[in-house]
């Protein structure tokens, strides 16, 4: 374990790193990780709401997120690299002293997520212009060094572990922007409601997964950076089992909350109907009832449930009470990881092409979810559709480490503060980037989480 390290320490450490990645690559990632960002935020800066919404929804002010991002790029990489040029971090150091002293903060421990609890971070309203022009200055200061130095495997995983790190935001950026159109569309007093027929219900088949044999997770490699929760990999068996096609649709949903599904207790855990009754869960965020027919709200409309889309928003103790009602259950993480592999052949479920837009959906390119009937070239072996993209997807267990489970010397909190807290989920959802999402990649989240892109497919053992 790697608690207390100099970063002298660190850099030793990280000598075991093989990542390559090209100079253009690289500079390609910053490039397109900065304009997302700032596209981002653009759009978020005009809800004015969004300095004023309760801390207790998972949601942060937008200036402490980019103030965090610029804190992670310093503390993980920038204080990391043997970067010459001084004149621009002067230049930094410059703006960052200037906000400190304005609004009386530490900068490094403002935007500390450890140290900063949720509310408090609503408690300065910090000009998102100033920490724009930060957050710009450290792009500038990474691409250049990145033009002017001979780049090892150490430099690639610093670098490449802040632009992931950013790309995480990126996501969360977006998950609010769709929350704050959402409860706009609350304060209108006329709202144009759609009640078109709905699309033909597709048949979400379950198919027979034979057993076999997965090397689980991965090892430090070259083809990638690898987060610790990942490592080290170890062979698993798979046993029998069936699998949804598809992950289950606003119509399969639909059919649980009309027969009672948020009303009848029976189909909750004591945990979940804790959750569901301390907060009033009567059904799917988004969703509301007029006259016996459900909508959801989706930026500016309004539209009738029933759809081939993937249910969406939905917590883990929500998936797990579909599953009690519909007598099937959440997939385990070995299986997911067994079909988005191929059954163990390949790096991807489709093979070992790295993903791209016109095989799963990512990138944001859809600005939400997309049919689970779209996207069949992204299938695997099996026919199982959309494990890559579109939603993520509940797993059935809590987040634990591999055996041998190692610290990351650098970046120490990726797992290890959540473990036994969080369910997993797998697979990444519409909003990941490209470079962020493949098969061994292990997210997780709060079982109460609903604001996040979340859904999930379900199994059934073979007798």
């Amino acid at each position: 374990m790697y608690l207390y390290l100099s970063n002298k320490e660190k850099l030793d450490l990280l000598k075991t790193q093989e990542f390559i990645i090209s100079k253009n690559v690289l500079i390609n990632y910053l490039t397109r990780i900065k304009k997302n960002t700032l596209n981002l935020i653009d759009n978020l800066s005009i809800c004015k709401t969004f300095i004023s919404i309760e801390s207790n929804n998972c949601m942060n002010p937008i200036y402490w997120q980019l103030g965090h991002i610029s804190q992670f790029y310093i503390i993980h990489t920038l204080n990391l690299l043997n970067t010459k040029n001084k004149l621009y971090f002067n230049i930094l150091n410059s703006y960052i002293k200037q906000i400190e002293k304005q609004y009386n903060i530490d900068f490094y421990e403002f935007f500390d997520s450890f140290k900063t609890l949720r509310h408090i971070r609503f408690s300065k309203i910090i000009c998102i212009k100033r920490l724009i022009i930060i957050y710009k200055s450290i792009i500038k200061i990474l691409h250049n060094y990145i033009k002017i130095s001979k780049i090892d495997s150490i430099d690639n995983y610093l670098i490449m572990l802040s632009i992931l790190h950013n790309d995480m935001h990126n996501e969360n950026f977006i998950f609010s922007y769709y929350n704050l159109q959402n409860n706009f569309l609350d304060s209108l007093i006329h709202i144009s409601i759609s009640n078109k027929s709905s699309e033909s219900r597709i048949k979400n088949i379950f198919i027979d997964i034979p057993k076999g044999f997965l090397h689980q997770g991965q090892d430090i490699n070259e083809n990638r950076l690898v987060f610790d929760n990942e490592t080290p990999s170890f062979l698993i068996r798979i046993n029998e089992f069936k699998v949804s096609k598809y992950p289950i649709t606003e119509y399969e949903y639909l059919d649980f909350v009309n027969n009672d599904g948020y009303i009848n207790s029976k189909y909750w855990s004591q945990n979940g109907l804790d959750w569901k009754n301390e907060n009033d869960i009567k059904h799917p965020l988004y969703w509301f009832n007029i006259s016996g027919i459900w909508y959801r709200k989706h930026f500016n409309n309004i539209y009738k449930i029933g759809s081939n889309l993937p249910v969406c928003n939905i917590s883990w103790y929500e998936a797990e009470a579909y599953c009690k009602w519909k007598n099937v259950r959440l997939i385990k993480e070995s299986e997911w990881e067994y079909l988005a592999t191929n059954l163990g052949r390949n790096l991807y479920p489709w093979g070992d092409r790295i993903p791209t837009q016109d095989i799963c959906n990512i990138n944001n390119v859809n600005n939400y979810c997309t049919s689970v009937e779209l996207y069949e070239s992204g299938n695997n072996i099996k026919g199982i559709s959309q494990l890559i993209g579109n939603v993520w997807e509940w797993c059935e267990e809590d987040l634990y480490p591999y055996n041998n489970f190692t610290m990351d010397c650098v970046y120490k909190e990726m797992s290890y503060p959540y473990f036994g807290k969080k369910k997993i989920c797998r697979g990444g959802c519409f909003a990941v980037s490209d470079f962020l999402i493949h098969s061994k990649y292990r997210n997780a989240q709060e079982p109460n989480c609903q604001i996040q892109f979340i859904g999930f497919r379900v199994c059934l053992n073979s007798t």
